[in-house]
């Protein structure tokens, strides 16, 4: 699995959740996956929501 279907599993799961801070990041990071900032901004949300990212 390509780490681009993962951020998309990953904002789909978000999304059902009512995790919005996480599904935007998700989104974001895929717009540029080589961006640090976006990369640091997921991490942010998962750790805001409590969960670890797999």
């Amino acid at each position: 699995m390509t780490i681009n279907a993962k951020l998309k599993k990953r904002k789909d799961k978000s999304m059902g959740k009512g995790e919005y801070a996480v599904a935007a990041a998700a989104t974001h990071l895929l717009e540029d996956i080589d961006c640090m900032d976006r990369q640091i901004n997921l991490v942010g949300a998962l750790h805001e929501v409590g969960e670890r990212y797999r």
